[in-house]
C-alpha cells in the first residue's frame, strides 16, 4: 500500500484522534485509540512485519504472546501469521499469568532476543528488526522494549551491558524496583522519563525518540563526546530527578493535611491528590516509610471525572481486586497487571465501596 493510501486508511480508523505514522511505525495515545486495532495491524502488516508491545488490549491474544502460558520459553517464539508473508510479534506482560507478574516487556524482549540468537534464528531476528511498531504510550518500558526490538539483529547490542541497564531501568519504571539498581540504569530511567514527557507534550515525536535518542543512551552514559543529544539528555535527567523530589514533597504535604489515609489496619492507603501524579511516586513515598500497605489507591481528578490508580506492595496480586471493582463499578473498567492498574474516569466514587472491595480480597 503506498504512503498516501495508508495515511488515508489510517485516518479513517482514527477519525479525529491524533496519530503519528512514519516509516518506523505507528504511535497514538491510549486514551484515543483507533476504531479497531486489528484493522490497524492488518494495514501495517501488508508491507512489513509488525510488533505490538506492552499493552494488552485483548486477553484472548495471550496465545499469540511471546509467553503464551506460565513458564513458557520466549526463545521458541517466532511471532504469529499476519496477512501475506509478514508476521506480527506480540510482547506483553499485562496478562494474568504468574510468571509475568514481576517482569516487564523490556525484560521479556531481551530474554526473547537473546534466546533467538542462542538458537541461531537469524531470519526471525531480521524480521523483528525491520518490524514496524504499534505503540500506544511512551513510558520507559515501551521506549526501551521497542528500541531493543529495532536492533534485534545487532548481537553486540543485545548482549551488551547497556541492554542489562535497560532491563533494570524498566523494572524501576514498572515495579519501582530500586534494590541493586546501578547508577547507569538510574540514568537510563530518568532520561526515559524525560523523553516520555517530551513526547506527551508534543516537543518530541515517538519516531525521533526511537531513531535518535534511544540509540545514543549508552554512549551518553559513557561520556562519549560524539553524542549530539548529550546536553538534552543531561537536562532531561536533571529535570526528572527534581520533578520526582517535588512530587514526593507534595505527597508529604497531602498526608499532613489529611488527604492520605490508612485504612484496614494500615493494609490500605488511600491518597487523594489535587492533581494527577504518577502512581509510582506514591509507591516510592510509601516504600520509604515504616508502615507499608498491601494496596495503595491513588485518586486524582481526570478530564472527565475521578481516576483511580492501584498498586500492590509485597507481591499481592491485584487481579481479584480488579474483578471485584468491576462488579461494583462496571463503568470504571478496572484493569492492568498483577502489581498495578487503574480505572477509566468515574463521575463519582464511593470511597467506602472501594475500601470494602479491598477488604474482600485481602487475606484474613
Amino acid at each position: 500500500m503506498n504512503t498516501g493510501n495508508l495515511d488515508r486508511a489510517m485516518g479513517e480508523l482514527f477519525g479525529e484522534a491524533p496519530f503519528e505514522l512514519t516509516a518506523l511505525g505507528l504511535y497514538f495515545h491510549r486514551d484515543k485509540p483507533p476504531a479497531s486495532l486489528r484493522a490497524v495491524e492488518a494495514l501495517l502488516v501488508r508491507d512489513a512485519p509488525v510488533r505490538v508491545m506492552d499493552f494488552n488490549n485483548d486477553a484472548s491474544l495471550l496465545n499469540e504472546n511471546v509467553v503464551p502460558g506460565d513458564q513458557a520459553d520466549p526463545a521458541e517464539y517466532e511471532g504469529v501469521g499476519g496477512s501475506g508473508a509478514h508476521r506480527v510479534f506480540r510482547v506483553d506482560h499485562h496478562y494474568d499469568v504468574p510468571s509475568l507478574a514481576h517482569t516487564t516487556t523490556t525484560c521479556l524482549t531481551l530474554r526473547w532476543l537473546r534466546g533467538l540468537w542462542n538458537c541461531g534464528a537469524r531470519e526471525v531476528l531480521r524480521a523483528v528488526a525491520r518490524s514496524r511498531y504499534v505503540a500506544n504510550h511512551a513510558d520507559t518500558d515501551i521506549l526501551l522494549a521497542n528500541h531493543l526490538a529495532g536492533v534485534a539483529d545487532e548481537r553486540d547490542v543485545i548482549f551488551g551491558a547497556g541492554a542489562d541497564w535497560f532491563a533494570a531501568a524498566s523494572l524501576r519504571n514498572d515495579h519501582i524496583e530500586t534494590r541493586g539498581l546501578g547508577p547507569e540504569a538510574q540514568r537510563v530511567f530518568y532520561a526515559c522519563l524525560g523523553i516520555e514527557d517530551e513526547i506527551l507534550t508534543g516537543t518530541l515525536s515517538f519516531e525521533e525518540a526511537q531513531r535518535s535518542y534511544l540509540p545514543q543512551l549508552c554512549s551518553w552514559i559513557a561520556g562519549d563526546g560524539r553524542v549530539d543529544v548529550a546536553a538534552k539528555l543531561d537536562a532531561l535527567e536533571r529535570e526528572m530527578r527534581d520533578k520526582e523530589k517535588r512530587t514526593l514533597d507534595e505527597i508529604a504535604a497531602c498526608e499532613s493535611r489529611g488527604g492520605l489515609k490508612r485504612e484496614l489496619g494500615d493494609r490500605l492507603v488511600v491518597c487523594e491528590m489535587e492533581r494527577k501524579i504518577d502512581n509510582a511516586d506514591l509507591y516510592l513515598y510509601l516504600s520509604r516509610g515504616e508502615r507499608r500497605p498491601v494496596v495503595q489507591a491513588l485518586i486524582y481528578p481526570g478530564s472527565e471525572g475521578l481516576k483511580v490508580k492501584l498498586r500492590s506492595h509485597g507481591g499481592f496480586d491485584l487481579n481479584p481486586l480488579f474483578r471485584r471493582l468491576n462488579e461494583l463499578m462496571p463503568r470504571g473498567c478496572f484493569g492492568g497487571r498483577a502489581s498495578a492498574g487503574g480505572s477509566n474516569s468515574l463521575e463519582e466514587l464511593d470511597r467506602e465501596q472501594l475500601i470494602g472491595a479491598v477488604r474482600s480480597v485481602l487475606p484474613a
